[in-house]
């Protein structure tokens, strides 16, 4: 027998007859799955480093994005500045006026509306409503509504008349303002609103038809609730 050694790789072949042939076809296609192997294995690692490197390339640009938007929205939030008034905002990008006639006295119509710990069990609109104390000037109440959760300071409370508050959101700021007017039949309650902000003005269209919608479903639930 006649023994070849092949990078420390034994091929043992018959002494006789030899042929320099069936060598080769014994030992080339070892050799050659070997090196298709390297070769596909240095592909891959190739790829994979540079699939690693875009990635990282990619959540890279991807944090400075959200950090440089949390930045400025930080820095909105920061620099505005809102001036608390008894009357809505005329220069607003977003305001409306809703009237309502309800069956009911101005004095029943007002005791519903003063009382802001019950709002929520007649008015769907709104939930987790607390105001600090009685209702009176300068009092505050915190609430919730279409998704934002709100702080607001009564500026008006009076009685059977008038009520009213300013209150500051996420990216927002609403003056509120409700008038209760007797008439035949009952009472005309009339409920104007201005909203400004950052936000607001960012999406002035989808906050003027938001509050348009939330005011009247507002005034339709106090009617209900007054006549029962």
């Amino acid at each position: 027998m006649l023994v070849v050694r092949q990078s420390c790789n034994c091929y043992t072949l018959p002494s006789f007859p030899f042929s320099e042939d069936n060598y080769y076809n014994q030992i080339y296609p070892s050799f050659s799955y070997n090196l298709a192997f390297k070769v596909c294995s240095t592909f891959v690692i190739s790829i994979q480093n540079q699939t690693n490197k875009n990635m990282k390339k990619i959540l890279y640009v991807i944090f400075t994005i959200v950090l440089l938007l949390f930045t400025i929205i930080g820095l909105l939030e920061l620099l505005s500045n809102y001036t608390a008034s008894e009357t809505t905002n005329k220069k607003a990008p977003v305001q409306t006026v809703q009237k309502i006639i309800i069956n009911a006295t101005p004095e029943k119509v007002y005791r519903i509306m003063s009382d802001v710990n019950n709002w929520a069990t007649w008015h769907t609109d709104i939930q987790q409503p607390v105001l600090q104390g009685i209702f009176q000037k300068a009092n505050s109440f915190n609430w919730k509504t279409n998704g934002l959760t709100i702080h607001s300071t009564i500026h008006t409370a009076t009685p059977f008349s008038k009520i009213g508050w300013s209150g500051k959101a996420f990216g927002a700021f609403a003056i509120h303002n409700w008038t209760f007017t007797p008439c035949q039949g009952g009472t005309e309650v009339t409920v104007e609103e201005s909203m400004e902000g950052w936000l607001v003005s960012l999406a002035s269209r989808k906050f003027q038809g938001g509050l348009e919608n939330s005011l009247q479903l507002w005034l339709h639930n106090l009617k209900s609730e007054a006549e029962k």
